[in-house]
């Protein structure tokens, strides 16, 4: 993935920036919709090694102890306090949308097309705080950004495995559907395809649909 340069040095933590991780992320931008659309998505399934079927028991124990998935209230408790609110002022617009904190350093995931005519940028954390944001660099195609603030008491999110997805897996999303006045809506549904090949001026992304 490529990036846009930024006119601000980045941090010394982060020299430079060639690629944003591939993450369970749905950013689907329409037209017209001044709003951002992006969700964390997050999949229930325990990202833990299949227990051993020739174990019938524990040692010293009469009944195998089975890690249980996370209830919809649990998940959103954990995800919370990592999903943020991006609002945006240009010239002649405004917008907002959905971001999640990758790195307690600092540094946000959000849509490209939230930010990308921005002149001014400010994230509302999880617990109240507004803080100024730098845009590091975007890649409209994909329709993702990396935004940066200086900020203590960050809560990264914590990123699991796609590869280990499967169809059927149900998955969570959190975010701002319509604004910051619908901050923190969550709802629910499942992996309906893995590895979805879009074309997008003559870029091939793989894609989770859900």
């Amino acid at each position: 993935m490529s990036f846009s340069p930024s006119n601000q040095a980045l941090p010394d933590s982060l020299e430079e920036i060639e690629t944003v991780p591939t993450v369970p992320l749905e950013s689907a931008p329409q037209n017209g919709d001044a709003h951002g659309d992006m969700e964390l998505h997050i999949s229930t399934q325990p990202t833990v090694p299949p227990l051993d079927p020739a174990a019938e028991t524990l040692p010293g124990q009469d009944i195998q102890k089975v890690i249980e998935p996370l209830s919809w209230q649990q998940v959103y408790k954990k995800v919370i306090p990592s999903v943020v609110s991006v609002v945006c002022t240009g010239n002649y617009s405004a917008s907002s949308g959905t971001g999640v904190i990758m790195d307690d350093s600092g540094y946000i995931i959000t849509n490209a097309h939230v930010v990308e005519d921005a002149v001014e940028i400010s994230v509302l954390l999880h617990d109240g705080r507004t803080v100024s944001a730098q845009c590091l660099g975007l890649d409209i195609i994909s329709d993702l950004a990396v935004l940066y603030v200086e900020a203590e008491g960050l809560i990264a999110a914590e990123f699991g495995d796609s590869e280990l997805l499967e169809v059927g897996d149900e998955v969570v999303a959190i975010g701002d559907p319509l604004g910051v006045e619908l901050r923190g809506t969550m709802t629910d549904g499942m992996i309906s395809a893995i590895n979805r090949d879009l074309q997008i001026n003559g870029r091939t992304m793989s894609l989770i649909q859900t």
